[in-house]
């Protein structure tokens, strides 16, 4: 009489819980206007430091330098008080008068001679330099092509200690100078003549981080699940199993038992128990 052996096949459930990530999107903080001139209604508000100036149509009406004689014809505007803020202007050389010339705007001006400047120069490069009276330092540099009857647009941001400079979008260069912490802007010529126009300034704002640090979770344990006892067979051994599961759920094991061979085929989709001799 053939013995039958039930194998019993138990299964369990495991939950696992994902941590979430919350981002949290702060608005930037926009930039406001201190100050913008762009000469269509005159050059009311600037004050002039040597040359001849004049107002000029090029398209547009602009503030231009005549004399290509002196070494520093300067006009300023704004609030000595101005300290961390972005400059900017476009510039056009049209002629210079010899070795040194620059065409320049000029950020933190606390005197008619003390002030950070971005200049063009006769030596095809542009500079970004702290005047102190007759010394000029320059920061940064690059070389570029200059010519006179071009537009150039020049940028200079002060943030603190950081000075930096721009031509056309493009970086000349940043430096760390703690020389003059806040003055007006300026247009500045030396031995050259230009014109200048559609002068902007904005403080430089404060932009949070848009994304904070991610908050990290702790993920969810769940229970632990204990499976229910096995029966063993009445007599003999366990069979070495050898079979395959399939995606349906069925398991099948053959094997020895008692020394006759024995298929067993277990609980399947249904839950159904086989067994054959």
């Amino acid at each position: 009489m053939s013995r039958r052996t039930r194998l019993a096949v138990a299964a369990g459930t495991v939950a696992a819980a994902t941590a979430g990530v919350f981002v949290l999107t702060v608005p930037n903080a926009s930039a406001a206007t201190l100050f913008s001139a762009n000469f269509e209604s005159g050059s009311s508000g600037w004050s002039k430091s040597g040359g001849d100036w004049s107002l000029t149509s090029d398209g547009s009406q602009t503030f231009q330098q005549s004399n290509t004689g002196t070494d520093r014809a300067r006009q300023f505007a704004g609030d000595t008080g101005w300290t961390n803020y972005s400059v900017q202007g476009r510039v056009k050389p049209l002629a210079f008068g010899g070795s040194g010339s620059v065409v320049a705007l000029a950020s933190r001006v606390s005197s008619s001679t003390k002030m950070y400047r971005l200049a063009l120069t006769n030596a095809n490069r542009v500079e970004l330099q702290y005047m102190n009276g007759s010394s000029v330092t320059v920061l940064a540099g690059v070389n570029r092509t200059v010519s006179t009857g071009t537009w150039y647009t020049l940028r200079i941001d002060t943030s603190g200690s950081t000075i930096s400079g721009y031509v056309d979008g493009s970086l000349v260069g940043s430096a760390t100078n703690t020389a003059v912490s806040a003055g007006r802007i300026g247009l500045f010529t030396g031995y050259a003549s230009a014109r200048f126009d559609d002068i902007s300034v904005n403080d430089s704002g404060t932009t949070p981080p848009t994304t904070p640090p991610p908050t990290t979770g702790q993920p969810t344990t769940p229970p632990p699940t204990t499976p229910p006892p096995t029966t063993p067979p009445p007599s003999g051994s366990w069979p070495t199993p050898t079979g395959q599961v399939n995606v349906n759920g069925t398991i099948s094991v053959s094997g020895t038992l008692d020394g006759g061979m024995r298929r067993y085929c277990c609980i399947g989709d249904g839950g159904q128990e086989e067994s054959q001799d």
